[in-house]
């Protein structure tokens, strides 16, 4: 193996993991955190649900 070639596959292996690190960060920065924001995102959504059921009998 060349160093051309071992530099390439070390930017490749460098890139996959930026890739895989923003990933997880986002995941991280996105999900809920907290059991009062889980349980209002749940009642938010049982609300929606219900608006949802409503508006499909009115079709």
């Amino acid at each position: 193996m060349n160093t051309q070639m071992t530099i390439e596959y070390l930017v490749s292996l460098l890139a996959i993991l930026a890739v895989a690190i923003g990933g997880f960060a986002l995941y991280r920065a996105t999900r809920p955190t907290s059991q009062t924001e889980i349980d209002s995102l749940k009642h938010e959504n049982e609300a929606l649900f219900q608006e949802n059921v409503m508006l499909k009998q009115n079709l």
